[in-house]
């Protein structure tokens, strides 16, 4: 738990990321910081940002914002991003998942608590290894390769047997089918919004 000003409850699970499978997808704001998260925590109190939860992605130095949950989401084990979150997590809809080698993650609160559909015994359909995972963006540039894949777990085995490959884009696919382009990718900038893409990086 930090405390801001004394009156400021923050809840965080290390090592984890918060995936939201329906509306609203995207994150609300982002902001990269330069040193640690504790400047994302200062950029939300200093803009009266009404975000309720935030990632924060220590490979990449950024944070994403979201103002309300999604009704569908999963908390997914990630060793390159934190989790917190300013308000209780909602019930969900459907069951999260969480990646089946994950470590309980440790909520650093003793007054929040994650709902009892938190699971571990399976994974979303959006994982990649250790790969951080960005639903709903683009790394423009740094292209590799690309081809047609059959579907998402094609792309990120293609890049994961490609030791010139840090980074993947794919496209999802629309109007039936799962078969889209994948890219792959020697490095990467700054995250942009694309609610058609997924992209990873190590």
């Amino acid at each position: 738990m930090l405390v801001l000003n004394s009156s400021i409850r923050i809840n965080k699970l290390s090592s984890c990321i918060y995936i939201p499978l329906s509306s609203p997808t995207n994150p609300s704001a982002l902001f990269n910081y330069s040193f640690s998260c504790e400047e994302c925590l200062c950029y939300k109190y200093s803009s009266a940002s009404n975000s309720v939860a935030m990632n924060c992605l220590t490979n990449a130095h950024l944070c994403q914002f979201y103002s309300n949950y999604a009704n569908n989401y999963s908390i997914v084990w990630n060793s390159t991003s934190d989790f917190y979150f300013f308000q209780p997590l909602p019930s969900m809809i459907t069951t999260p998942t969480m990646t089946s080698t994950s470590p309980n993650p440790e909520i650093m609160s003793t007054d929040v608590t994650i709902p009892s559909a938190v699971s571990t015994t399976s994974s979303t359909s959006y994982q990649c290894g250790n790969m951080t995972v960005l639903i709903g963006y683009d790394f423009y540039g740094h292209d590799l390769a690309l081809a047609t894949a059959p579907d998402y777990t094609t792309c990120c085995h293609w890049c994961q047997s490609n030791s010139s490959c840090t980074t993947f884009t794919w496209i999802v696919p629309t109007g039936g089918g799962t078969s889209s382009t994948c890219y792959l990718k020697t490095g990467h900038t700054s995250p942009s919004n694309n609610s058609r893409l997924v992209s990873a990086y190590k």
